[in-house]
């Protein structure tokens, strides 16, 4: 289940924009974080200004699975 947290409040906790957090791996990302919906380092809602951050991969199986991931854009930033 993703955080509630906003983007502002993860960036005064690790004073690190969401967009400069390194990806984590799949495996500590939620279904909303890996369907593009959530922040992957906050957790909160995006919005259609969030930033492409890359592709997460994961195994089932034999079948590899990818992902694209985002994050909150910086503050300010509208584009």
């Amino acid at each position: 289940m993703a955080s509630t947290r906003s983007g502002s409040e993860a960036d005064r906790r690790t004073r690190v924009a969401c967009r400069d957090v390194p990806v984590p791996p799949t495996s500590h990302l939620s279904i909303e974080q890996l369907k593009g919906v959530a922040c992957i380092a906050c957790g909160g809602q995006l919005s259609e200004s969030r930033v492409h951050r890359g592709v997460a991969l994961d195994h089932d199986g034999g079948l590899l699975l990818d992902y694209d991931v985002y994050s909150c854009p910086a503050p300010g930033d509208t584009a």
